[in-house]
């Protein structure tokens, strides 16, 4: 009669090592998520700083410049902004990507434990 209750005892241990590594997996992933997130929110402040200096630049006219030097700058400013839309693309479905990524593991640990639960057996995720 030790020797199950010795057997269940341990049996729980494994159990609590196993889900606090799952535990902190997802935490691991929700902290790169958030990370993630904090870049596409850094990305849409660039980009939106961006287009109020374009903005800005369409409605003044400095006069003491010339009109190529002008083109040039906007050409630039152009540039960079196509190049920002294309990294917070990137960056967004990245997120998504993540979003996904997260949800799956959460399902999928979340049934394996309740499998578990359920059966007594050992899973891994």
């Amino acid at each position: 009669m030790q020797c199950d209750v010795c057997f269940h005892r341990s049996a729980l241990n494994e159990k609590e090592k196993e889900i606090k590594l799952l535990h902190d997996r997802i935490t691991e992933m929700g902290v790169k998520h958030d990370q993630t997130r904090s870049a596409v929110e850094e990305n849409n402040k660039d980009l939106k700083s961006l287009k109020e200096r374009m903005a800005t630049m369409g409605v003044k006219h400095d006069h003491t410049r010339s009109a190529v030097v002008e083109e040039e700058e906007l050409k630039s400013v152009k540039e960079r902004l196509r190049e920002m839309e294309e990294k917070y693309d990137q960056t967004r479905a990245a997120l998504n990507d993540k979003d996904e990524e997260l949800k799956s593991f959460k399902d999928r640990v979340a049934r394996e434990v309740a499998l578990s639960l359920k059966t007594g057996k050992k899973h891994r995720a």
